[in-house]
């Protein structure tokens, strides 16, 4: 039966009863006698009594409404938390004996998933409510602040659907099993105090986790640790803090402080905003005495209760604000606590405090962390090119630049805004070559900008992500105008010009990081007619000199590579033979160790296709779109020994089959190179 049903039956009863007393008292006079109807109407009375106090109108164990039925699973203590702690404080503040808090956190309607020492007061107070259910069967005299199986079997006791007569025994039964499962878990529930004398032997200071305080972080400033000897609660902890800087900068709390926090063996049991501080004229500050009043932080309603041999170790936290006034960085703050400001209560009821020990300590500030960016060209930006643009409209989202964001300082950063500086050659008039640049992320575009003359191009709102300590990388794309409206052969370059808007995790802005790299990417060429020239394969062998001595060597230098026509058939002319000189189709160089072209020695060039099929009379024909490949061979003979390379410094062609060319295309910047080697003279 559920208690809804019950409570209907019950007040069945109980109507039946009072209509069959008014019933009874309307009846003639002379079917009864006075005397009768009295004891009727006692009789009945009682009866109601009785069906009252088993709806608990009277006075009984009423289980509050908005929070049952609820059955709690776990055992809680101060500093668990969850869903299960809420519900334990909405049952608790259902009566006002028990009530976790009037008001703020943990009173009625303001309940929280926190069991902090307010919540263990109110489970105190609930098990002296049901003593002889409670504690009684566990030996106790005095309530603890656990919420063990005993407290929790009451509780869900109370807070589900009310048990069938025939299972009273049964109830009782699991009453007992409660208290022996709660004597059973003792030793895992923590100590309980006792009805003994109880004392604080001594209080020695340690090493607390830090020795200073960053801006917008939390640390333990000051610890120590408590040798208990008997039974005690401790109630009660008050800490003294002030500004040494005897008035010179701030010495408002708030400047500096977010809130304190209490720690026993690690955990949390109590907090503090700043604003909960007392400023006062305390004398209490035993580390250095500054020109302001000082602040008490006092943590009350603890009720940690310690056994005998127990060592507990304390720690105050103080959290930071962000960004201190940079005046008040340097500042330095005191802070103590003496056992005097230690208020427990022993077994026996009497309340004391600890010897006579002085804890103190002093700590400056830490400045926040605050990001530091830096920019380079990314190994992903492609090398110097040529690209081929239209001349009967835009030729879009060629990307011309990779550059590569790190992080070096451990903190995320998001960059907003960012400037990019496009330069031309030949046409100056940026506006006139590029219409439109974008910036780019994982293939994201983030933005996109019109370019002005000048080519300075700001990206806004971008929202581009640097993971600490970690690294993105942002791909710039142009898209270039009608080629009719510039030269053939002109230039365009890139450059990574500053970031303008950026705010780390700490709430740091681009002002305050460290930024460096202004990287500026590969000059590209642009050409409505052109070949793309890449590298298949290079060589260099050493061979010895047949007509000198064998101190005199000689260096063969190869290269192959691929050229492909764009814009028109292009023909590359071969001049008189076409194995003993490279004619006009290719030029090339000799560099040595310092990168300067070599004029002294003797060459002998030869180039070769590998397809004969495009040789012409005059030339090697590559059709537009197609591919052909060829193999540049020079045997030199240096002047001087040294270090050398063979270059290819241009491809050369003309529109026909001719002996000579009519265009020339620089393709230094490719990279179609060899290695350099070593060669004796």
């Amino acid at each position: 039966m559920t208690i809804a049903n019950n409570v209907v039956a019950k007040l069945s009863v109980a109507f039946v009863a009072i209509a069959m007393m008014f019933s009874l008292v309307a009846a003639p006079a002379q079917a009864q006698t006075a005397e009768e109807l009295q004891a009727q109407i006692e009789s009945l009375m009682a009866t109601i009594n009785a069906l009252q106090a088993q709806l608990g109108m009277s006075g009984g164990d009423a289980s509050p409404s908005g929070v049952c039925p609820y059955t709690w699973t776990r055992t809680l203590n101060i500093g668990d938390s969850g869903a299960d702690v809420m519900k334990l404080q909405q049952f608790l503040n259902s009566n006002p004996a028990t009530q976790v808090a009037a008001t703020g956190p943990g009173s009625a309607g303001n309940e929280t998933e926190f069991y902090g020492p307010l919540t263990g007061a109110a489970v105190a107070k609930f098990q002296e409510m049901y003593r002889s259910d409670i504690l009684s069967p566990l030996g106790l005299v005095n309530p603890t602040t656990y919420f063990g199986p005993a407290t929790m079997a009451k509780a869900n006791a109370l807070c589900v659907a009310a048990p069938e007569a025939d299972d009273a025994a049964a109830d009782d039964a699991a009453a007992d099993d409660a208290a022996a499962d709660d004597a059973a878990a003792e030793e895992d529930a923590g100590p309980v105090l006792g009805d003994g004398e109880g004392d604080i032997k001594t209080l020695d200071q340690i090493a607390a986790d830090e020795a200073s305080l960053e801006e917008g972080t939390t640390a333990g400033l000051l610890a120590f640790e408590a040798e208990i000897e008997g039974d005690v609660e401790i109630d009660r902890i008050d800490f003294f803090m002030d500004n040494t800087a005897a008035g010179s900068q701030s010495s408002d709390a708030a400047d500096y402080f977010e809130g304190a926090s209490l720690w026993v063996d690690g955990d949390k049991v109590a907090e503090l905003d700043v604003t909960d501080w007392d400023e006062d004229n305390y004398g209490n500050v035993n580390v250095v005495t500054g020109a302001g009043d000082e602040y008490r932080l006092r943590f009350s309603g603890l009720g940690l209760v310690f056994a005998d041999g127990d060592t507990p170790q304390f720690q105050l936290a103080l959290e930071a604000v962000r960004n201190i006034d940079s005046a008040d960085e340097t500042e330095t703050w005191g802070i103590d606590t003496t056992s005097s400001n230690i208020r427990f209560v022993d077994g026996q009821g009497f309340t004391d405090t600890a010897g006579d020990a002085t804890i103190q300590e002093s700590f400056t500030f830490d400045p926040e962390t605050v990001a530091e960016l830096t920019v380079t060209e990314s190994t992903n930006s492609p090398d110097a090119m040529t690209i081929e643009v239209s001349d009967t409209g835009t030729t879009d989202d060629v990307t011309v630049a990779v550059f590569k964001v790190d992080e070096e300082a451990g903190i995320d950063t998001t960059i907003d805004d960012l400037t990019v500086t496009i330069t031309t050659t030949g046409t100056t008039d940026e506006s006139a070559v590029v219409r439109t640049a974008s910036i780019w992320q994982d293939g994201t575009r983030l933005g996109s900008e019109s370019v002005t003359n000048g080519g300075v191009v700001n990206f806004e709102n971008l929202g581009v992500t640097v993971p600490a300590d970690g690294s993105t990388e942002l791909t710039v794309k142009l898209d270039f105008a009608d080629a009719d409206n510039y030269n053939e052969g002109d230039t365009v370059t890139v450059a990574f010009t500053s970031i303008d808007d950026a705010t780390d995790a700490n709430g740091n802005n681009e002002n305050d990081m460290t930024i460096s790299g202004t990287p500026s990417a590969d000059t590209h060429t642009l050409r409505q007619v052109g070949v793309e020239i890449s590298l298949v394969s290079e060589s260099v062998t050493q061979v010895e000199n047949a007509d000198t001595t064998n101190s005199d060597d000689e260096g063969i230098f190869t290269v192959v590579f691929d050229v492909t026509a764009f814009g028109d058939d292009l023909y590359l002319p071969f001049g008189s033979s076409r194995t003993a000189t490279t004619g006009d189709a290719v030029t090339w160089e000799i560099l040595d160790d310092n990168g300067s072209v070599v004029s002294t020695g003797t060459t002998t060039p030869s180039l070769d296709v590998a397809d004969s099929s495009i040789e012409q009379v005059s030339s090697y024909l590559v059709q537009k779109g197609n591919t052909e490949q060829f193999t540049l061979t020079v045997t030199f003979d240096p002047a001087a020994s040294g270090s050398y390379k063979l270059r290819v410094k241009s491809i050369n062609w003309n529109t026909t089959d001719a002996t000579t060319t009519t265009a020339s295309q620089d393709v230094t910047g490719q990279n179609i190179d060899t290695t350099k080697e070593t060669i004796q003279s």
